[in-house]
């Protein structure tokens, strides 16, 4: 997150101040990816804000055993949020859990996708991973041989048809 060559990456936390430090520090950014990636209704992002400053009030203000347990529930909830809602089983009756149980779609629905540019650069991930053996770059350069006007949507379904298993390993 800092990058290898920063002092946080280099840095071996002992101390739990140091700790509380780099954890601040991430905190604080990743409040940054959030205000960047995340594209919302202005309640949810309240309550995404809300779990981040619980996690560094937590860093801040907690004490002992308490400033942990505070953390991670702050960066569980993140987790949930980021997923889409916070669980609310208050109302749960005993027995077995309904079908929707860990639905978290009441409000909104997290839908990841890939544009063809970002499947074209994971797929040179993928080489760089090993997790295929197909070059992107030599294959991309075959692919431009065979059509008049280039592009990634229609490079990754060149791809697929000319090696089907390296595709499937991806995508």
């Amino acid at each position: 997150v800092f990058g290898q060559e920063s002092r946080a990456a280099k840095a071996r936390p002992q101390t739990e101040s140091e700790w509380r430090t780099v954890l601040l520090r991430m905190v604080n950014e990743m409040a940054r990816y959030v205000e960047a990636n995340v594209n919302t209704d202005p309640i949810h992002e309240t309550m995404i804000h809300g779990a981040l400053w619980a996690a560094e009030s937590a860093l801040t203000s907690q004490t002992g055993e308490g400033r942990w347990a505070a953390y991670c529930e702050a960066i569980t909830r993140l987790a949930f949020l980021l997923m889409g809602d916070y669980p609310d089983h208050r109302r749960r009756s005993k027995g077995g859990r309904r079908a929707d149980h860990y639905s978290l779609q009441r409000f909104r629905t997290v839908v990841v996708s890939q544009a063809p540019e970002q499947r074209y650069r994971w797929l040179h991930a993928a080489k760089r991973l090993g997790e295929i053996g197909q070059h992107p770059v030599k294959a991309y350069a075959d692919y431009r041989k065979s059509t008049q006007g280039p592009s990634h949507k229609g490079f990754l379904r060149w791809f697929r048809e000319h090696f089907p298993e390296e595709h499937s390993k991806v995508f």
